[in-house]
């Protein structure tokens, strides 16, 4: 979710929307390895292909050799053991397991998924992103929508007065 900002139904599966959950479709490969994630329009009304970071490829390589061969139709996330085995891991669950691993890390559990959006968005900015740039990665339909998520804080204006 952080590292491409993702919309909870973006990478979990929701019964109620008519898109939720990354599918073997969405996964891009260049040259054999794993490059992009595209994501179908949303809120924002645009496809968007996500590039996917080294750290991040290499998670989701791991992940891919546990759950085993994927095919276009299929969710890629999906629960690998018990009653739930092959089916597609939902929002829902995401959503606990994102607060016990908080609790574990001693981060508060007041964190969500959709703050953790709001930090991409603000962590793209600091890091020398353009709005625009930020607003395609999120997916956002202007980019003033992608201001209201951008998060003013003293390392960024450290930078900039830094700069002077």
């Amino acid at each position: 979710y952080f590292y491409g900002g993702l919309r909870k139904h973006e990478a979990a599966y929701d019964p109620e929307l008519s898109y939720s959950g990354l599918k073997g479709e969405n996964l891009i490969y260049e040259n054999g390895e794993l490059s992009y994630i595209s994501l179908p329009p949303t809120k924002g009304r645009k496809e968007r292909l996500i590039p996917i970071i080294n750290e991040l490829k290499k998670e989701l390589d791991a992940y891919l050799k546990i759950r085993g061969k994927i095919s276009p139709s299929d969710y890629v996330f999906i629960y690998t053991g018990g009653n739930t085995k092959g089916q597609p891991v939902r929002g829902m669950r995401v959503y606990r397991e994102f607060k016990r691993y908080c609790k574990e890390a001693g981060i508060p559990t007041s964190r969500t998924l959709h703050g953790m959006r709001h930090q991409a968005v603000t962590t793209w900015i600091e890091k020398g992103f353009h709005t625009a740039e930020a607003s395609y990665m999120a997916g956002h339909s202007s980019q003033k929508v992608t201001e209201k998520y951008t998060h003013l804080t003293v390392k960024l204006l450290k930078d900039k007065m830094d700069s002077i």
